[in-house]
């Protein structure tokens, strides 16, 4: 695609690292890139399987068929998509696990 991508991960003080991460071209569209983070507050193994199994998924759900066959009618996913969407950041305040009161979910 043109961009460079770099990906890290820290482990702090637990015992294992429970975070996982993609960056992938998305199998259906070589020149759509899909980059994900997954919190693992369930432990390690939550989010490994988050990591696996998510593009999978995406790419199973009508609305991306619909989006890769030009029948998409989601105004608001076209105009993004056709603006050149970036980013989208969602933050859930009503997740809470232990001290932490907050979880940052989105895509690039």
């Amino acid at each position: 695609m043109g961009i460079m991508i770099g990906a890290s991960g820290m482990q702090g003080w637990r015992l294992e690292m429970e975070d996982a991460h993609i960056i992938v071209d998305m199998p259906s569209r070589k020149d759509h890139l899909f980059l994900a983070v997954f919190d693992g507050h369930a432990g390690a193994g939550a989010a490994r399987y988050a990591a696996e199994h998510f593009v999978k998924k995406i790419e199973a759900t009508s609305e991306w068929r619909a989006y890769l066959d030009g029948s998409c009618t989601d105004v608001k996913l076209l105009a993004n998509v056709s603006m050149g969407m970036r980013m989208c950041v969602c933050m859930d305040m009503g997740i809470v696990h232990g001290y932490e009161y907050r979880h940052v979910y989105g895509y690039v």
